[in-house]
């Protein structure tokens, strides 16, 4: 109790703690540094959880943090010394010095373990902007996220139509009609952002959705999800029907027209029931 005490007092005589992150590509990520006496200092990455991130990122002005990494993922700069592990916060403190933590300057780490994250630049949910490319137009290709203004991709392990359903709901969509996986529409660049994504298919935006969590995948972009998204605002999907090869119109392969693209069925299990209903989409009754 004593030391934790001691700690809280060196942290938070005077004004508020500062902090900053540095080394990252803007303020709202990068290496943790803590000034202590007029010396920027950084913390140990070991122990460190999205709990005491989520105080600094408050700290800083941000919603919320939506990663953690080590030095490996920083540019070079100021290594400092590690002035502490082992932080302890609730994510409900407004500043990080009145969370427990070690003492000061106790540690076995190295500035190469120094703690680094990213928060949300602005509002409640992480993805800025969702686009689809690599398609034969808008509505399809490989899933692309813009998280504080820099495009990554999806994992595409467990990528099912659910998911798909609400990627394309973000990118102005009614739903999807196919969900695709290993980089169908081509390797994308950037990060690979989310891995296991695994959403309900009602939610508005995949923040929303259970996953992994942001930036933890060891994916490559060969497993890249894309997806296919009913183009029109009708409400249903096939745009087109058609018989071709027979002796008339009334008979033939059967084709449909997707997003303005002819397809065919495959005939597993087809039998006259479905016969049926596609005779009266062609306009015959039976």
């Amino acid at each position: 109790m004593v030391l934790i005490l001691m700690v809280l007092w060196l942290f938070t005589q005077g004004d508020a703690t500062n902090v900053r992150l540095s080394g990252g590509r803007g303020p709202w990520e990068g290496r943790l540094e803590i000034n202590h006496n007029g010396s920027w200092e950084t913390v140990c990455y070991r122990e460190f959880r999205l709990n005491d991130a989520k105080v600094v990122c408050h700290m800083l002005g941000y919603q919320r943090v939506i990663a953690l990494f080590n030095r490996k993922r920083l540019s070079s700069g100021n290594s400092g010394r590690i002035m502490l592990n082992n932080i302890r916060c609730t994510g409900n403190e407004n500043d990080i010095g009145t969370c427990p933590s070690s003492e000061w300057f106790k540690t076995n780490c190295d500035y190469h373990s120094d703690v680094g994250l990213s928060c949300v630049r602005h509002g409640l949910e992480p993805v800025e902007g969702v686009r689809l490319v690599g398609g034969t137009g808008p509505y399809e290709g490989t899933v692309e996220l813009n998280i504080n203004g820099v495009w990554g991709t999806i994992c595409s392990n467990a990528f099912d139509l659910r998911d798909a359903n609400v990627i394309c709901r973000m990118a102005g969509y009614p739903r999807a009609v196919q969900a695709f996986i290993g980089a169908h529409f081509g390797k994308a660049d950037g990060s690979v952002l989310l891995d296991y994504l695994h959403c309900t298919g009602n939610e508005t935006n995949i923040d929303n959705c259970n996953s992994d969590g942001w930036y933890r995948t060891n994916c490559y972009h060969s497993q890249d999800a894309g997806v296919a998204c009913l183009s029109s605002k009708r409400s249903h999907t096939v745009e087109g029907i058609r018989l071709a090869g027979g002796m008339g119109p009334f008979e033939g392969t059967v084709q449909l027209n997707i997003n303005g693209v002819w397809g065919s069925i495959c005939g597993n299990s087809f039998d006259i029931n479905d016969a049926h209903v596609i005779c009266k989409m062609v306009g015959y009754p039976r």
